[in-house]
């Protein structure tokens, strides 16, 4: 699969007048994205925010890696003001294999309560075994999307998984997937035709204690995975 960097910006006086889009994020911006992240977030996600673990502006050392690592896969997109070049929204995009090696042994070593969630989002699709069940060995698998919230309203969120769909289709993939854990967001992928097919209750997700691991507040009551045909099949 070959990738080509380009930087393409709306006309026209429509919501997204003064946004540019740039794909790939190249690694130099590795340390804007993180601020971003940091800031616009870590600190709005509906589970990092239940577990009570981050503070805005400061670093989380597994959702920093997880952001770099992503990043450095080099199929992710942002959204940036066109006046000041700020980043001002991502899609981070990476690539599921089949033949990728289990995560336990990397989420044994975690230590914070972000391994939580982390978990919960691999058993998930281990349980559902997505290779198997539509017949591909890859799946483009956008992980995060995060918009300023000076900036929300535009349609940035929508246009970014639109970008990474089209991204993904370019570079040969035929499923793309998401693991949505907050009300809008999984909002902004089935308008963008994207299909749930698994979902979790946080009310009904617990310890083995039968306590509630994940105590969020409303709109945001489950995470689910969706899907979505790049050939255009029906999943």
């Amino acid at each position: 699969m070959s990738q080509e960097q380009y930087s393409s910006s709306c006309k026209g006086k429509g919501k997204l007048e003064g946004i540019t889009f740039q794909t790939p994020i190249p690694e130099c911006r590795c340390n804007e994205v993180l601020d971003h992240m940091r800031k616009s977030f870590y600190v709005n996600e509906p589970l990092l925010t239940a577990l009570d673990v981050i503070k805005v502006g400061e670093p989380q050392p597994e959702m920093d890696a997880y952001v770099v690592e992503t990043v450095k896969e080099g199929c992710s997109v942002a959204a940036l003001d066109s006046k000041t070049d700020k980043i001002v929204g991502v899609a981070l995009n990476g690539v599921m294999r089949s033949s990728d090696p289990d995560l336990k042994e990397k989420l044994d070593k975690m230590n914070s309560k972000v391994k939580l969630i982390f978990e919960m989002i691999n058993n998930s699709n281990k349980h559902l075994d997505l290779f198997c069940r539509y017949g591909v060995d890859e799946i483009f698998e956008i992980r995060l999307i995060s918009v300023d919230s000076t900036y929300s309203g535009k349609g940035i969120a929508r246009e970014l998984v639109l970008r990474s769909d089209n991204l993904g289709r370019k570079l040969g993939f035929k499923l793309g997937k998401a693991d949505c854990t907050g009300f809008f967001s999984q909002k902004a992928f089935i308008k963008n035709g994207y299909e749930k097919i698994h979902e979790i209750k946080y009310a009904c997700y617990k310890d083995k204690q039968g306590n509630v691991i994940f105590k969020t507040k409303p709109p945001h009551e489950s995470m689910a995975v969706l899907v979505k045909h790049y050939d255009g099949g029906d999943c």
